[in-house]
């Protein structure tokens, strides 16, 4: 995949080169974000990825990514708000778009801080539920946090897709 010339990105759509590192442990992570600011799921636990993002390797390159706020008629629903992304094509993207992993929220948010952004592409068990990473802040800083899957999401809660 060659790098599109910026005038073909559209509109909430970024280049973001992903790097060979790995993710950082959580002491890594709670270095950068604050010992308050990084949720229990960034404990070593393994996440599994959405069946959307299987075969998704984790190699250097470039990633188009789509920032978007999905329209009120999906957000019941991560399954729904996943599809949408998939039906979403363009001149950048004529696949349409899948659901970030927590690794590529993780490497977006080194070059672009976007407040509330959540990556539906992996996630990690606690209990019997399914958990994602969330990139917030609040009156702490940064934070990398998490949320349900199965969340009911909010409008204008804003999502971070990677070009098929």
């Amino acid at each position: 995949m060659g790098k599109p010339a910026i005038g073909d990105l559209g509109k909430d759509e970024f280049c973001v080169r992903m790097t060979a590192e790995p993710f950082p442990t959580e002491r890594g992570l709670k270095k950068e974000f604050g010992t308050e600011n990084v949720s229990p799921i960034f404990d070593g636990r393994s996440f599994k990825r959405h069946p959307s993002c299987r075969g998704v390797r984790r190699t250097p390159g470039d990633r188009i990514f789509l920032v978007a706020a999905p329209p009120e008629s999906v957000l019941g629903s991560s399954e729904k708000i996943i599809a949408w992304a998939r039906r979403r094509k363009n001149k950048s993207a004529p696949k349409g778009f899948r659901p970030a992993t927590h690794e590529e929220l993780y490497e977006f948010q080194r070059k672009h801080f976007i407040n509330w952004l959540i990556a539906l592409g992996s996630f990690a068990m606690d209990d019997d539920r399914r958990y994602v990473a969330v990139l917030r802040s609040d009156s702490s800083g940064r934070l990398f946090a998490d949320s349900w899957f199965g969340h009911r999401w909010n409008s204008g809660d804003r999502f971070l897709f990677v070009r098929k």
